[in-house]
């Protein structure tokens, strides 16, 4: 009987970085070696290799999903990092500068779409204040701070920017809104995905109506009885 095995080629540099056991053996690309047996043939062969195979995939797939999952209970109970604070504080000083002094010191000939602006982003600074201490549960903050420019960037805009049309004060809007880029590498967009995604949504009818049924039911009830 001949055998012929085939070393793999497939070398990386330096094998002893990769922290084996033993430095007499090295498993390469994690290559593994197997022979037929006697009785069984070539097609078979190919089946109980291909059989194991799908075994060794699905329990890697299995290990891969609990790591997953793991580092996902454990982001929600050690909170969010100072990198989205830092996203609030950002944000709510920023407003504080810019918004706030007009609201305080305007004049009675404000136009009325400039004082509706202004106090709505007034509003969203004083939120993402509150964001600074609840970094999580103030998301939808920052969601709006993204959408809101993002749609007049491309809508308003994009449009004046290609038939040469934006001026300076166009411009300087431009400016501000592209700011909004920071925020989003701040964002953790797993636990959004989680979270507002992939988790299922409130059910349109509360527990508050079956707890007032199952109260109104007890009621009668005891009243039936006395």
């Amino acid at each position: 009987m001949t055998l012929r095995v085939t070393l793999s080629y497939f070398v990386e540099p330096n094998p002893a970085r990769r922290g084996w056991r033993t430095r007499h053996g090295y498993a390469s690309h994690g290559l593994r070696f197997d022979v037929k047996t006697g009785d069984e043939s070539i097609a078979e062969f190919q089946r109980r290799l291909n059989k194991q195979a799908t075994a060794e995939d699905g329990e890697l797939a299995d290990r891969i999903g609990i790591t997953l999952a793991n580092l996902s209970i454990l982001e929600d109970r050690q909170g969010p990092g100072g990198a989205l604070r830092a996203g609030y504080l950002l944000l709510a000083v920023g407003l504080a500068a810019t918004v706030w002094p007009l609201v305080i010191n305007h004049s009675p000939q404000w136009p009325l779409m400039n004082s509706v602006v202004c106090s709505l982003l007034a509003a969203v600074s004083v939120l993402a204040a509150v964001g600074i201490r609840y970094a999580l549960q103030r998301l939808p903050v920052l969601f709006f701070e993204i959408i809101w420019k993002s749609i007049w960037l491309i809508a308003v805009a994009l449009p004046l920017w290609s038939a040469n049309h934006i001026d300076a004060r166009t411009w300087e809007t431009v400016t501000d809104c592209l700011t909004v880029v920071i925020l989003i590498p701040l964002i953790p967009w797993r636990y959004v995905v989680s979270h507002y995604v992939t988790k299922p949504g409130d059910r349109w009818k509360g527990d508050h109506s079956t707890r007032s049924a199952s109260t109104g039911s007890t009621l009668s009830a005891r009243r039936a009885g006395t």
